[in-house]
């Protein structure tokens, strides 16, 4: 076959010398967007042609100064990872009033954009349609605030399954730590109601319908440590049923809430094992934790990456993924053959080579299936000599996988987004 290969390339070459013929797209990239300011990644989502659509905020500097003043900025690419458009949203020349995304929609003819204060819909293009202010102070001066108007922020959005079709929204208010859950008119984005839904430390931007309407998102709770919360909450009510999940006397802090099958996972970091790790859980579809609970403890042997998975009394459903120094979760997936993929960053010092790219955060990929076991090959890590710093991961149609995530190149902070094949590697 060998001998083959000379010839082959000349091929090669003779038809990409003919007109007509174009190279090769990629099937797998690494790319960097920036325009010369500080960009925080947030989510990525795959848009209905194929291609991508990217939701980052200003962030600061090392100095804790905003180096630009816009609040979100909105980046459609096509499949290659190739710019086509983007948009910036909430400029206002202040950094004490520019408003940050917090969730983004994929709508029919465009995108609605989610920030703390208020709400955007765009067309196919980027440019603004609608916009309206999220305030609550003047629709709802009185109801469940305990005479307490102050200021929500919105934290994630959903498309109501009952009719019109509104928009669900969770929000928090900082001086109090009271959650919210609302629905908007998707015509006037005036509130049609909004409840009060007990005290969180956040909330995770995600947020999720079942096919009796009941609403669902997670949260970070203060019950002596930090733990988890899957709250299950019917419309319209203040009737939440919530219980925290995590170790006593241990922080559990939740990243990330996916649906995964019949139920949900939800991404977290514990340290219950010391230091701080990665970890999931599975709940079924009454919210309710399910399966086995293990580690899997990732460490070397003779430069190979070694797998132990160890039965864990803890709790039920829980899978720990132990390394030596401080990992954190960032997003959570379901893959299209069952399993989950699962985006962390952290200090990679357990994995091969590790001290080629410096001794900075690095992005890290686990694979696992259905049963929270490791699949082979995995955990992956990528990263460069700077500081990495994980948003989102999501499977690509293709079966590929997108990794979203901050790059800092000096003094500037970049989005960095990665497409590997289904096996996690760059060709």
């Amino acid at each position: 076959m060998n001998r083959l290969l000379p010839l082959y390339l000349i091929f090669l070459l003779a038809c990409g010398s003919e007109k007509g013929v174009e190279l090769a797209k990629p099937s797998t990239f690494v790319r960097y967007y920036n325009g010369g300011y500080n960009d925080e990644a947030k989510l990525i989502k795959q848009t209905p042609d194929g291609g991508f659509i990217i939701l980052s905020n200003g962030a600061k500097d090392g100095t804790g100064q905003f180096l630009n003043e816009f609040g979100a900025k909105v980046i459609k690419i096509d499949v290659y990872g190739n710019p086509i458009w983007q948009s910036v949203f909430f400029e206002t020349g202040d950094e004490k009033t520019a408003d940050v995304g917090k969730d983004l929609l994929i709508l029919d003819n465009g995108y609605l954009l989610l920030g703390a204060s208020n709400i955007v819909v765009m067309d196919l293009e980027g440019k603004t349609v609608a916009q309206n202010s999220l305030s609550v102070a003047d629709a709802f001066p009185n109801i469940a605030f305990g005479g307490n108007t102050g200021k929500i922020d919105g934290t994630s959005i959903t498309i109501n399954n009952i009719a019109p079709k509104n928009y669900l929204i969770t929000g928090i208010r900082a001086s109090d730590n009271t959650m919210f859950l609302g629905e908007i008119d998707k015509n006037t984005f005036k509130w049609v109601w909004l409840n009060a839904q007990g005290k969180a430390n956040g909330i995770v931007n995600k947020l999720f319908l079942d096919a009796n309407n009941k609403v669902y998102w997670a949260s970070p709770i203060s019950v002596g440590t930090e733990k988890i919360s899957l709250l299950q909450i019917p419309q319209r009510t203040t009737s939440t049923s919530a219980g925290s999940i995590g170790a006593n006397g241990f922080n559990q802090t939740p990243s990330d809430l996916s649906r995964f099958g019949n139920g949900f996972v939800i991404a977290g970091t514990t340290n219950e094992k010391g230091g701080k790790d990665i970890c999931y859980y599975f709940l079924n579809q009454s919210a309710a934790l399910s399966g086995d609970s293990k580690v899997i403890a990732i460490t070397l042997s003779d430069n190979k990456v070694k797998i132990e998975p160890i039965p864990s009394p803890g709790l039920i459903g829980q899978v720990v993924f132990q390394l030596s120094g401080d990992q954190e979760a960032n997003s959570i997936y379901p893959t299209q053959d069952g399993g989950l993929i699962i985006l962390g960053t952290g200090n990679a010092s357990e994995l091969p080579g590790y001290e080629k790219n410096g001794n900075g955060p690095e992005y890290m990929l686990f694979k696992v299936d259905g049963f929270g076991n490791m699949e082979p090959g995995w955990p992956k890590y990528y990263g460069s000599k700077s500081t990495d710093q994980g948003a989102s991961v999501i499977q690509a149609s293709d079966g590929s996988f997108m990794v979203l995530g901050t790059t800092d190149f000096g003094s500037t902070k970049t989005i960095f987004l990665m497409k590997t094949d289904r096996n996690g590697e760059i060709q």
